[in-house]
Formats: C-alpha cells, structure tokens, sequence
C-alpha cells in the first residue's frame, strides 16, 4: 500500500468572531463526500451559497460537534457573517479534496527558483 503525504488542503475560515480550521484528513474527506453523495456535489452546493451546506462542510472539516443545536448556531454564524465570503474561505479546502497531489503555490514558486519548473 502506498502512502502519499498531503502537506497542503487545511484551510483557516473566520465565522464572525471564531476561527476554525478545516483539516484535511481521511475522516474530514469522507464525511464530507458521504453528506453530499459526493466532492463534486459538496462543491455545487456552496457555490449555490448555501449556509446549510457551508454549515456541514466547516462542521466536518473542523471536527465540530453535529448536535442539530449546534449545526444550526453554526450556519446562523455563517448568515451573519456573509455566506458568499464563508464560501470564498471553504472553496480551496474542497478544491483541495479533488486534486490532493496539487501542488501549493509556494511549492510551485520553490520550484521554479531551484530550476526544476
């Protein structure tokens, strides 16, 4: 079995006055793509400017409680503080679930400054 590092994906979000951090991790990824039927769906649905939705991403990817009570705080934290910039904040880290061996810009910069680009 191969193993591959991912050494890029988790994501800081500010909710009004709290900041989470989203993890990329086996558990995060899979909750995600069960509650969605998919990464792809995950993706349609916040573009879509959904706090539901945005609300079950953060819930997932910063191993936040999933009591309804809290789930519905969170996504009332999400309206408050302007779902398209939770969006614009959560959008990398689902980007980053579909192409994980992605490289970040600054590997990319690395790189290109050890003439291997």
């Amino acid at each position: 079995m191969s193993t591959t590092n991912i050494d890029h994906g988790n994501t800081f979000v500010t909710i009004g006055d709290e900041k989470y951090e989203l993890k990329f991790n086996l558990k995060a990824v899979k909750a995600i793509d069960t509650h969605f039927n998919g990464l792809l769906n995950a993706v349609r649905a916040i573009t879509s400017l959904s706090p539901q939705a945005l609300g079950a991403i953060v819930t997932f990817g910063a191993g936040l409680s999933t009591k309804p009570k809290d789930v519905e705080a969170l996504e009332w934290a999400i309206t408050c503080a302007g779902v398209s910039s939770v969006m614009t904040a959560v959008n990398p880290y689902l980007l980053a679930m579909l192409n994980p061996a992605q490289k970040t810009e600054e590997q990319i910069e690395e790189e290109a400054e050890a003439g291997n680009a």
